[in-house]
């Protein structure tokens, strides 16, 4: 009689947990929160309609110096994403970017988007996404003259030979990733995306002061991004 009741009481747990693991919650679904921050890198190429010698010689004989730069970054992305429902979600997504040039020239970024995402290939551990960031995005470009012009032959003083081009634009970015849960809360993500970046500075600053600019300075930054870290599910 014991050794039934033990039986019977083994199966309708196993039967119990059969059916708690088959209506387990998947990966991603609606009303679910999660926050993703990590690190990664950045490989690209740039290119710039002007530079500080550019604009000078812009005022005398009307040429344009056109540039292509490549680029390695290094990128710190966080998002934050509600669940609409059980394949589509919706969020903000921030990310500071710390750039190298081909030519030796620095840079700094932070972007400000929103996004939208559609899930699929869901289980209860692992799901895939593709996504899309639309944001506005602010540059610091930073190189190094003698000295600047602008085009109305405004001088621009300095005593280190540096200038900071302050920049302001807006940038696109498609993405594919995956996320990996280790517990029903956390977990990790990897992501690659292409971002598209362009933008046009109307001021320059120096150790002197800044200094706006008459004509402006374009500049358009293609970076391919591979990112990963951690992800937070409420």
């Amino acid at each position: 009689m014991k050794k039934s009741l033990f039986a019977l009481a083994l199966l309708l747990w196993v039967f119990s947990n059969s059916i708690s693991f088959a209506q387990s919650e998947e990966a991603f679904e609606k009303n679910d929160f999660i926050i993703n921050g990590g690190f990664g890198v950045g490989f690209g190429y740039s290119y710039q309609n002007y530079t500080t010698h550019s604009l000078y010689n812009d005022y005398y004989d009307n040429t344009y110096d056109f540039q292509v730069h490549y680029s390695v970054a290094g990128i710190f992305p966080v998002t934050a994403e509600y669940a609409i429902s059980n394949k589509f979600g919706l969020g903000l997504a921030y990310q500071h970017g710390k750039y190298i040039n081909s030519d030796a020239h620095k840079s700094t970024n932070n972007n400000f988007g929103i996004f939208g995402a559609f899930h699929f290939a869901k289980r209860s551990k692992v799901e895939l996404y593709t996504r899309l960031i639309l944001g506005y995005s602010l540059m610091d470009y930073r190189e190094e003259a003698d000295d600047y012009y602008d085009i109305s032959e405004s001088y621009v003083p300095t005593t280190n030979n540096n200038f900071v081009f302050k920049m302001k634009g807006g940038y696109v970015k498609p993405s594919f990733g995956m996320r990996l849960y280790f517990t029903e809360h956390l977990g990790m993500f990897a992501d690659i995306g292409i971002g598209v970046y362009s933008y046009r500075a109307n001021q320059v600053e120096s150790d002197q002061g800044s200094y706006d600019l008459n004509k402006s300075f374009r500049y358009v930054l293609f970076n391919g991004e591979l990112t990963t870290g951690l992800a937070v599910k409420f």
